[in-house]
């Protein structure tokens, strides 16, 4: 790598980019599944439109073995435990009888780190509930009598979610349950389960759950969840109750959609005033999932192991290494041979470069600032343009760990913001390693129809030399009636509720990337991928076939549409001149082969020399002509 190109980007491992989205990619999160275990989760039932016949237990446990095989190759890191709770007899997945581990509560499978034969240990026992459906009651026998105490299932969650990955990052509890009042009529019980849940949300644990309605039995969260364990109104973890009513077949495919967890990209002071802060969050809302990036695993010892990577700096001229505190950066900018300021010059004397040891790049790029967000003002919601974003836009919500009062203070800014119609201008630099800049906020009203919570939408301005006047020339209009055949059509094929939601279209690409990786690890055939990114060219055609060949029928007739104006988008040609000064410059610095090819050719046409052979004979030539006429 040149000592003097990217001067400015500091690999710093300890603090990513603003766009880094890595996390994505997999990370050191925890996830444990409560299952309730009642006579109605045990009875077996029909799957719609087949002759199968399943229990919500044994669809839930698919679920689990389906979500711990993606998380095998998508976040090998990751921790999953299952239990099922009001059992007739407590147990624990290693047959010991933990005194942490409530009565009525079956530990299947400990909050341990994901691996291969803890799955097939599932799977084996799913086939087992397949070929005998009376094997899984035997194992899972429901609690006579009233419904286990809620808050003592809880307290188990919380010793198995705090004591078997207490150093993990996001922790998550899915609670899986047909029973809407597992508490009819005793406040006692449910003043205790509210203040077990209370302690899993200090903990930072995120709760979500899928509650299954049937049209036999309908689910009614009024009768207990929503009322017994929302916590109070003033409380900073009362918005932490992510929950669904899901059918019998819809349990997978939700499941599917929650398994990423949702992890902040920074967290900043907000400053409102001088001295009144509070803590904000920003969440990603647009980001393209990839592939993970691999790793090299030796094979020296009886098992692979993840190899260590190491970086190291060689001074290139000593042939040393270098420790990375040393390295300086610089500019190949500068000033001439003999100190003078020359507009031309792009390579200076080493003597006379500036070099900027690492602390103060960063001073350069942060403008001293500390990673913050600032109030400037405020202004009328119609002052923002569409052309203003130019990046994807952020979502900013309070973070009440960091400041005390920080979600009241919020919630209230963003009620005045939204009453009056206004944006906030703010000043920000989410990163350390990032630059600083300024930010519109846009209120963001809660939509419980979409589970969508109340924020900010932090949306980046753009700088001066950021706007650019696009070129505007009046275009041929088509006729009315080309439009009207084409609004018809159009109307026939939009997308249903007229939006479009990327998790119902997976990337087929990774989707066949992660089955081959799933069938290396568990020894399996690769199953065919479904593309679903595929149009439906048939039911397209059924509905709109028609209209589409009315349409092109009458472009053909408009005689517009066969008019070429001549107006096209012509090809930039690089520029290839170059002035004979910065030749000479790059000659004596001895980085003549910094010049492509066409301007040496240009310049070599211009002092009427040959231009024929490779690079290096034209370089040959370039020195030779200049040395001789220096």
């Amino acid at each position: 790598m040149s000592r003097f190109e990217n001067w400015d980007k500091l690999e710093d491992e300890d603090d990513e980019a603003l766009e880094d989205y890595s996390w994505l990619q997999g990370g050191k999160d925890a996830v444990l599944f409560a299952i309730e275990c009642s006579e109605s989760m045990l009875l077996q039932r029909t799957v719609e439109g087949t002759k199968l016949k399943k229990s919500y237990i044994q669809t839930a446990l698919e679920g689990c073995r389906d979500f711990m095989k993606r998380k095998v190759t998508v976040g090998p890191n990751d921790s999953v435990g299952i239990m099922l709770y009001n059992t007739a007899e407590k147990h624990d997945s290693r047959g010991e009888k933990s005194g942490e581990i409530k009565d009525y509560c079956h530990v299947l499978q400990l909050v341990e780190r994901i691996s291969a034969p803890k799955v097939l240990q599932l799977s084996e026992l799913l086939d087992t509930f397949s070929e005998n459906p009376d094997e899984i009651e035997s194992m899972f026998t429901p609690k006579p009598g009233p419904h286990a105490p809620l808050g003592d299932v809880f307290t188990s969650c919380n010793w198995l979610l705090r004591d078997k990955s207490a150093r993990l990052g996001i922790k998550r509890l899915f609670i899986i349950t047909d029973n809407d009042d597992p508490h009819p009529d005793n406040a006692q019980l449910r003043m205790t389960a509210r203040n077990t849940m209370s302690d899993l949300r200090q903990l930072g644990v995120i709760i979500q759950s899928f509650f299954i309605s049937s049209d036999d039995r309908p689910f009614d969260k009024s009768k207990f969840w929503e009322v017994s364990l929302l916590a109070d109104s003033n409380s900073e973890y009362s918005e932490i109750i992510d929950d669904v009513v899901v059918s019998f077949e819809a349990i997978l495919s939700e499941m599917r959609f929650r398994e990423t967890a949702k992890h902040s990209l920074w967290s900043v002071p907000f400053h409102l005033a001088k001295g009144f802060t509070i803590g904000v969050k920003g969440y990603g809302l647009v980001t393209e999932q990839k592939k993970p990036s691999f790793f090299y695993r030796s094979n020296l010892g009886r098992e692979q192991e993840e190899a260590l990577k190491k970086t190291t700096y060689v001074d290139e001229d000593l042939e040393m290494e270098v420790d990375k505190s040393e390295i300086v950066y610089g500019m190949s900018l500068g000033v001439g041979k003999d100190g003078v300021e020359e507009g031309f010059t792009r390579v200076a004397n080493p003597r006379s470069k500036v070099f900027y040891t690492a602390e103060e790049v960063k001073e350069l790029r942060t403008m001293g600032m500390q990673p913050q967000i600032k109030l400037l003002g405020f202004k009328d919601l119609d002052q923002l343009a569409t052309e203003d974003n130019v990046k994807h836009s952020m979502f900013m919500y309070p973070d009440e760990k960091a400041y005390s009062g920080s979600t009241r203070t919020f919630s209230a800014l963003l009620k005045v913001m939204k009453a009056k119609n206004k944006i906030a201008l703010v000043l920000g630099l989410l990163r350390r390693n990032s630059s600083p800049a300024f930010f519109a906020l846009l209120p963001h009203e809660e939509n419980p129809t979409e589970r969508e919570p109340a924020g900010f939408d932090l949306i980046q301005l753009p700088f001066a030399d950021d706007l650019r006047v696009a070129p505007y020339s009046d275009a041929i209009r088509p006729q009315e009636a080309a439009v009207e055949a084409a609004t018809a059509w159009i109307e026939r094929l939009k997308v249903k509720n007229g939006s479009y939601n990327p998790d119902d279209n997976p990337n087929p690409a990774l989707q066949y990337h992660y089955a081959q990786l799933e069938a290396l690890a568990f020894n399996e055939e690769i199953e065919p991928v479904e593309d679903l990114t595929e149009p439906p060219t048939d039911i397209m055609k059924k509905r709109a076939g028609h209209l589409i060949s009315a349409w092109n029928k009458i472009v053909k007739e408009d005689q517009s549409s066969h008019v070429w104006t001549g107006e096209g988008a012509a090809k930039r040609r690089p520029d290839i001149n170059v002035d004979e000064a910065e030749f000479r410059a790059r000659w004596e610095g001895g980085t003549l082969n910094k010049f492509r090819v066409d301007q040496m050719k240009e310049f070599l046409k211009s002092k009427r020399l040959n231009i024929s052979g490779k690079k290096d004979e034209l370089q040959s030539r370039i020195s030779d002509w200049l040395e001789k006429n220096s």
